[in-house]
Parts: structure tokens; sequence; C-alpha cells
């Protein structure tokens, strides 16, 4: 059975605070917007249900996109090492 939560985060998402912005913005505008902020979020993408139904052949259902300000990636990659993930092999995890 494939996972519904993607599904229901963004029904929830839209009932409760509207969409806000269509599944491409949350990949490049809706960062952008973070990105001028004293202290930027990640944004969740892909709660359009929508648009959600149009992408399904490159990204399915079940998955959703994560997207930071460059300077938060920098800042978790400056912080990976003291992460849970091992140095030498990513791939084990």
């Amino acid at each position: 059975m494939k996972s519904r939560i993607a599904d229901e985060l963004g029904a929830v998402t839209g009932l409760c605070f509207g969409n806000g912005y269509a599944a491409c913005q949350a990949l490049g505008s809706k960062v952008v917007q973070e990105s001028k902020k004293e202290v930027p979020s990640a944004v969740i993408g892909m709660t359009d249900l929508a648009g959600r139904g149009h992408c399904q052949k490159v990204i399915p259902n079940e998955y959703m996109t994560y997207a930071v300000t460059w300077e938060m990636f920098l800042a978790i990659e400056a912080a990976a090492s003291k992460s849970f993930f091992p140095d030498d092999d990513m791939g084990v995890v």
C-alpha cells in the first residue's frame, strides 16, 4: 500500500491555510521570498492538490519536495559531519 501522507498533508494545508502558492512556486519563488527574511524557513512543496495530479509522471504522488535557501543549505552541509551520516559512505545509511 502506498503512503498517503503527502496527499493528506496537501489536503490539510489547503483546508487550514489555503495553499498560498502552486506546486512549482514552492521550488522557486517561495524559496526566494524566504531568502529575504531575517530567519528563513524551509518550504515543503507539492502540497497543491491540483498541481500534484499534473506532476505525478515526474514526481510520484507519495513524494513531496523540501526546499531551503542557499544559506540554509550551507548550514545543513556544515553540520552534516556532526550528524548520524557516516563520513566515508553516504550509501550505508
